[in-house]
């Protein structure tokens, strides 16, 4: 993942709410959840999804290394009036205490599932749940481009039979557009993700006066349920 930045933070959480991807997620990812279930989001990021179970009822803990993105999710859930039942926790997952453990474990996006299973595992009472890319479409890509397709899924798959784990796979693309408020913002999104101006090209008009363009863009995924049977 890119390295984050407030500037990051922030078209980054747009394009959540534009799309409703927190919500869309949460019910492919995590549909059975109830009211009061204990579930750590590892790698957290921006805590969309973290907020989105809290929001649920969930007693959630969420987890990252980036002192930004976590600035912004504790003041979110202040305001959205989460903070009871949500905790934000600034470290690197490796460095929480061995005993640490939640009933669900969610991982999205993040880490390296294939190479650090087990310690994703010891984190677990009852299931882990691990979504990841399964191509590197995207619109920083120019139009066009095809898409690159990731292995991440398929190593993760194979490490799972090869523990011999009970899991779940199910495959899915969400709307992961980018909503700008002018050209010369939009400009600025790709040069701060690397991209040439090339992705400009496929800028569409929504009719939304404050955000009147959008990058199209998708999220290729793999959603893996493992259960742990503790």
């Amino acid at each position: 993942m890119y390295p984050w930045t407030s500037e990051r933070v922030a078209w980054y959480q747009r394009a959540v709410d534009w799309t409703g991807f927190d919500r869309k997620l949460a019910d492919l990812a995590l549909p059975d959840l109830a009211p009061g279930d204990q579930v750590c989001d590892l790698g957290c990021g921006t805590g969309y999804l973290a907020l989105e179970l809290a929001r649920r009822g969930c007693r959630v803990t969420a987890v990252d290394r980036a002192g930004v993105c976590l600035d912004y999710l504790r003041a979110e859930a202040a305001r959205r009036g989460l903070t009871d039942r949500l905790t934000a926790v600034e470290a690197d997952w490796h460095d929480l205490p061995p005993e640490t453990a939640w009933d669900t474990v969610v991982m999205a996006f993040a880490g390296k599932p294939d190479e650090e299973l087990e310690g994703y595992l010891a984190r677990c009472r009852r299931r882990l749940v691990l979504v990841t890319k399964t191509s590197a479409q995207s619109h920083v890509r120019g139009p066009g481009e095809p898409p690159l397709f990731r292995r991440d899924a398929d190593a993760l798959e194979a490490a799972l039979r090869a523990r011999g784990l009970s899991f779940a796979r199910r495959d899915a693309v969400l709307d992961f557009g980018q909503p700008l408020r002018s050209r010369e913002e939009a400009e600025a999104y790709l040069a701060a993700h690397g991209a040439d101006g090339r992705a400009l090209d496929g800028l569409l008009e929504t009719g939304d006066p404050e955000l009147p363009l959008y990058l199209p863009s998708e999220k290729h995924m793999a959603i893996f349920s493992v259960d742990i049977g503790r």
